[in-house]
């Protein structure tokens, strides 16, 4: 396993611990809606010696606790409310959306369990996670200004690791970066530049140029070109009115 990628498993511990040859399921659901009649439904369906945890979900995040709480759910792979995930003592490997639930269903997720490519989607899924928790937090307004800009420094510093391919080192700088950047920039200006607002902007001008720079040929090149050529017009805009 490349280095990074065992760096972002340990920085999300699984949602819940599992002795050998435990098998658990999780209830995800929405804050505010009923899941008595979901719980009931899985529980018709729960093996012996099964453990079943219930978790709601905020829909909308708005602390770094809440973000984290939907982060895990995105390792886990959730990607529709209300949604079940089989659990073992290696982490999830199913996902199962309540309407798609049966036996049938259960027994053909029971197979991925012991998937070959069961580590590389559980790698792929917990760098989602990483980006998701970080990317939103960074650009939430209500959380505290370290948290936002120790996001920040982990998505610039996950766009320069080497370890990824360039399309994904990319994304993270033009897709999560960059929006991060910009909404902290705003959130930070006060009716005029600042050191630390110009910093900023300087920040964000190396986001974009980065992954211009990476791949300039590239789909995700040339939107950061463009985005570069708008942002020097903006500045030059910004100039003329002072």
């Amino acid at each position: 396993m490349k280095p990074l990628l065992c760096l972002l498993l340990a920085a999300f511990t699984p949602w819940c611990a599992c002795s050998a040859n435990e098998s658990v399921w999780k209830l995800f659901y929405a804050s505010g809606t009923d899941f008595g009649q979901a719980q009931q439904l899985v529980r018709q369906l729960l093996p012996e010696e099964t453990r079943l945890i219930v978790q709601e979900l905020p829909v909308r995040a708005r602390t770094r606790e809440e973000i984290l709480l939907q982060s895990e759910a995105v390792d886990a792979g959730v990607r529709s409310l209300p949604c079940l995930v089989l659990n073992d003592e290696k982490g999830a490997y199913a996902a199962i959306p309540l309407g798609e639930l049966s036996p049938e269903a259960l027994r053909t997720a029971g197979k991925l369990a012991s998937a070959p490519d069961r580590n590389s989607h559980t790698q792929q899924r917990r760098l989602v996670s990483h980006l998701f928790f970080h990317t939103t937090l960074a650009r939430c307004s209500r959380a505290p200004v370290s948290q936002r800009l120790n996001s920040i420094e982990n998505l610039e510093e996950l766009s320069r690791c080497d370890n990824l391919p360039v399309g994904q080192r990319q994304f993270i700088s033009l897709r999560c970066l960059y929006p991060a950047l910009v909404q902290f920039y705003t959130d930070s200006y006060q009716e005029a530049h600042t050191p630390d607002t110009e910093q900023l902007f300087r920040r964000i001008i190396d986001a974009v140029e980065f992954a211009r720079d990476l791949d300039p040929g590239s789909q995700l090149g040339r939107a950061a070109f463009n985005e570069r050529e708008r942002l020097r017009a903006a500045r030059l805009e910004a100039k003329r009115l002072d």
